[in-house]
């Protein structure tokens, strides 16, 4: 229903290709707990961890496990 905007610190190197995994808790109030990266503990992970601790949701009939997968895509223009 609601987020913040995603914000990768100024300096932090994103690996292009790489798909970034954050297992996450949906509670019963729509609000996420124990945001968890499944490798790594570097900024990207960091950024992405304080990211979706900001996703609300809908409340829900139970604590919904979730993995919310992130993959940095950059455009270019060939002329």
């Amino acid at each position: 229903m609601a987020t913040a905007e995603l914000a990768i610190p100024h300096g932090c190197k994103v690996t292009p290709g790489a798909v970034y995994r954050t297992n996450f808790n949906v509670q019963r109030d729509g609000q996420v707990s124990d945001a968890v990266s499944e490798a790594g503990d570097g900024c990207v992970q960091q950024a992405l961890r304080s990211w979706v601790a900001t996703f609300t949701y809908a409340p829900l009939p139970k604590s919904t496990a979730v993995a919310f997968d992130w993959m940095i895509v950059t455009a270019a223009r060939n002329d």
